[in-house]
């Protein structure tokens, strides 16, 4: 996740925190998270996406990815294009095009048959 990714993330939180009420140290307890991560979150320095889930399930908000979805997929689709992104989202972004040309390999690997180049 960029720093404009984070900031946007932040400000989210921080929005849907105050509408609550909420303190910081209210909404870390609430989720489970450590007082220091949760002002890493606020100041949108990089955390375990995990730590965003806990958030927003603290928070009962869904992430962007999951509000802005193109309609017509099925749940499940929607579920793996979210984790493949939580995931990516977590690689440092000098590493992500090895990672993302690693993970296509292991899908051909795993599933060729699946796997169709249009214009095939």
């Amino acid at each position: 996740m960029d720093l404009s990714q984070r900031q946007e993330v932040a400000q989210e939180i921080l929005v849907a925190r105050e509408s609550r009420g909420w303190s910081a140290a209210t909404l870390a307890k609430k989720a489970g998270i450590s007082p220091t991560t949760m002002t890493k979150v606020s100041n949108a320095e990089s955390v375990h996406p995990g730590t965003i889930s806990k958030l927003r399930d603290a928070l009962g908000i869904e992430p962007l990815t999951v509000v802005g979805a193109r309609e017509g997929y099925p749940p499940d689709v929607e579920l793996v294009r979210d984790v493949v992104a939580m995931w990516l989202m977590a690689v440092p972004d000098s590493e992500r095009p090895a990672a993302v040309k690693d993970f296509i390999a292991s899908i051909v690997t795993t599933r060729p048959n699946l796997v169709a180049v249009q214009g095939d």
